[in-house]
Order: structure tokens, then C-alpha cells, then sequence
């Protein structure tokens, strides 16, 4: 979902990169806060609005950490956006499963 939306934005509309990847990051950020909460953590806190707002402070978080990332990928390393948008993903799960296992689904149960 994430690529798919980043390709799109970015290769066939032609928004910016750090654009592209924003609008990607909110529209993976609705599913992957479901999919998170019910099928990887199966966590049933039930004030879902504190956990939404901890959770997306982890998502704006991971979203700063990614446009430096590209950034630096991209016009640094000359890498492609697509190929730096997949660099970027597999380092930013690992900041996303700590933040979310140990704070967001974590310590709110």
C-alpha cells in the first residue's frame, strides 16, 4: 500500500518525493494502525482515542526520520526515490515495531 501509493504519487502524478511519501505515509497510517492494533498486537484497549493520537506521534516521527532519510539518500547517495523509499521503509519498520510494541500497544492495554 505504502509503495504503491509513493509510486503513484511520485512517477505518475509527479508530486516531490518528500511530498509523494507524505501522502503515502497517510494513507498506510489508517490501515496499519488496525492492522497493528487487532492482528500484530492484539490489543484491545478500549480508550482508542489516546492510543490514536500516541500512535500517530509515532507516525509523524517515523515520517520526519524518512523525508532525512531520502533526503540524504536521494541527493546525497543518488539513489532513485523508488529505491530510496524501500531502503527507507526497512529501517523505519524497526523505529515503527520498538515505538509500537513498547508504547502505543504496548504499554496502553
Amino acid at each position: 500500500m505504502d509503495w504503491g501509493s509513493f509510486y503513484l504519487a511520485n512517477y505518475i502524478i509527479k508530486l516531490h518525493y518528500l511530498m509523494a511519501v507524505s501522502l503515502s505515509f497517510s494513507i498506510g497510517s489508517i490501515f496499519n494502525f488496525f492492522s497493528n492494533k487487532y492482528l500484530t498486537f492484539k490489543n484491545y484497549y478500549n480508550k482508542i482515542t489516546l492510543q490514536i493520537g500516541v500512535f500517530y506521534f509515532g507516525v509523524i516521527t517515523a515520517l520526519f526520520l524518512t523525508w532525512v532519510q531520502m533526503f540524504v539518500f536521494i541527493n546525497y547517495i543518488h539513489l532513485s526515490p523508488m529505491v530510496s523509499r524501500m531502503v527507507t521503509t526497512f529501517i523505519i519498520l524497526i523505529y515503527n515495531f520498538i515505538y509500537h510494541s513498547s508504547i502505543t500497544f504496548g504499554k496502553l492495554k
